[in-house]
């Protein structure tokens, strides 16, 4: 039944309890008795409110949790992936700390290896891009002498065309170099922090590994002692 439908039937049962009523109490007092019992009933009818709001919600928190992570800024998450790298490393005592520290270098000689073989091509792809251009602009200064020399022309002419062929010439070499100045030194920043970076990252290593040490001997030795009371 729909509300409309609800409504009707609620407002013809009143009208004929009203009638009722009004024969024994009166007409006046029969719509104040009615008025107060659908009253109650309607309060009765409400249904009750949620325990938290929509926003505390446990189904909206994870919405939102989600949203979040694609908010985190890259630096972050590599942050945590760091962490989550040395806790899995530390997570229980039950590896020989000569164990852990091999799995650090490994982890270290891997990362290690992927900068070098980056920066390997990244010096081969800008090598063979400097090479292409400067072989395109030397093709067209040729191109620009031939199609100079096709007329006969006069000393003034040859003098001002071959000085601007020159300017030209020591201008591009000149901007050439500057630019594999550039790259080189971005290069060799490059290199420096990530040597920094693996630096700072194994004396935090080595700082939990001796921590980490500590824990494993007491470990082995309660170990041992439980061995020998048996």
């Amino acid at each position: 039944m729909t509300e409309p439908d609800r409504n009707l039937v609620l407002i013809t049962v009143l009208g004929d309890i009203i009638l009722e009523l009004s024969q024994f109490i009166g007409m006046r007092y029969a719509f104040v008795l009615i008025f107060l019992l659908s009253a109650c009933a309607s309060e009765e009818e409400k249904p009750a409110p949620p325990l938290v709001d929509g926003q505390y919600r446990l189904s909206d928190d994870r919405a939102a949790f989600e949203q979040l992570r694609k908010e985190i800024p890259e630096d972050i998450k590599q942050q945590n992936d760091e962490t989550a790298f040395t806790l899995q490393l530390f997570s229980e005592v039950k590896k020989s700390p000569s164990e852990i520290r091999e799995k650090f270098q490994e982890a270290t000689s891997k990362k290690r290896e992927q900068f070098t073989k980056k920066q390997t091509k990244m010096r081969e792809l800008y090598t063979r891009q400097e090479r292409k251009d400067r072989e395109k602009f030397l093709k067209d200064l040729e191109l620009q002498r031939k199609s100079f020399a096709d007329r006969k022309r006069t000393s003034d002419e040859r003098s001002e065309f071959f000085g601007d062929i020159d300017e030209k010439r020591r201008d591009y070499f000149e901007d050439q170099r500057e630019k594999r100045d550039e790259f080189e030194s971005e290069f060799r920043d490059q290199r420096r922090n990530f040597d920094s970076y693996i630096a700072d990252k194994t004396s935090e290593f080595n700082q939990q590994l001796k921590a980490y040490t500590v824990k494993y001997n007491e470990k082995q030795k309660q170990e041992s002692q439980s061995q020998q009371g048996n």
